[in-house]
């Protein structure tokens, strides 16, 4: 997604943008699974916790190897000192999004914010961070922003759902707020949303049709969502449908 709205706005070194984005992602969610480990003291033998309980020397060596490669990207090649300031927040929020300090809570913990704090650093860091970057801030460039943040929400709603029998009672996400058939359709208001911007944005025919099977891609996934879906359907299905739209706005000849 970095590298398609780099692409969408004409901004350079779209590469090293996205390669920051992956290696800083790669570092943020095996952080995550590694302060998880060490503050959850229940023993894991279902799924993916197990299968990370059983791979934790290769989470710290991909949390090593990716924080090198974030840096120098970084540093090398994209480095600028009002940029560096607006990553710190992302960062914060990242870290502390799965860890406590003491009894204080986590950030996804925090009443109705869980949904939003996602949203945010995916769409700074995907698309604000760039144009930042880049001085290249523009009206487009925020509607781009706004559209992905609607979709972000959108698909986020699903592992939610999936949450319900996890998530604090007090976190208030949207399935707990308005259960599970009002949250679909919520999430599905908020992809319908989504795509009227993002078609405003879609510059030829090609893209908007790719667009359009994107979108629907996800509101079908939605629309399927239960509590009982085997991981790979959140981790494998809808996150990974994030890549046919960011091929949709890669489609421009």
């Amino acid at each position: 997604m970095s590298y398609a709205f780099c692409v969408q706005q004409d901004i350079e070194n779209a590469f090293y943008y996205a390669l920051f984005v992956f290696s800083a992602t790669l570092l943020t969610y095996n952080a995550q699974r590694i302060i998880k480990r060490s503050q959850d003291k229940k023993e894991w033998d279902t799924g993916r916790l197990l299968w990370l309980k059983q791979h934790s020397k290769l989470l710290y060596i991909l949390s090593i190897l990716s924080s090198i490669l974030c840096l120098i990207i970084y540093f090398q090649h994209l480095y600028h000192l009002h940029s560096f300031i607006f990553l710190i927040p992302l960062a914060f929020i990242s870290i502390f999004y799965a860890l406590k300090l003491g009894n204080l809570k986590n950030l996804r913990e925090i009443p109705h914010v869980k949904i939003h704090l996602i949203a945010l650093v995916w769409v700074s860091s995907t698309c604000i961070f760039p144009a930042l970057n880049e001085e290249l801030l523009s009206w487009n460039s925020f509607l781009f922003g706004a559209a992905f943040y609607l979709y972000i929400l959108a698909i986020t709603v699903p592992f939610d759902i999936r949450d319900l029998n996890y998530d604090d009672p007090n976190s208030k996400t949207v399935p707990q707020v308005f259960g599970i058939d009002l949250a679909k359709k919520i999430a599905l208001i908020t992809l319908i949303s989504s795509a009227c911007i993002f078609s405003y944005l879609s510059t030829n025919l090609l893209q908007q049709s790719l667009l359009t099977i994107a979108l629907i891609y996800q509101a079908v996934l939605i629309q399927l969502t239960t509590k009982n879906k085997p991981e790979l359907f959140y981790s494998g299905l809808i996150d990974g449908g994030i890549i046919l739209l960011a091929i949709s706005f890669c489609s421009v000849p």
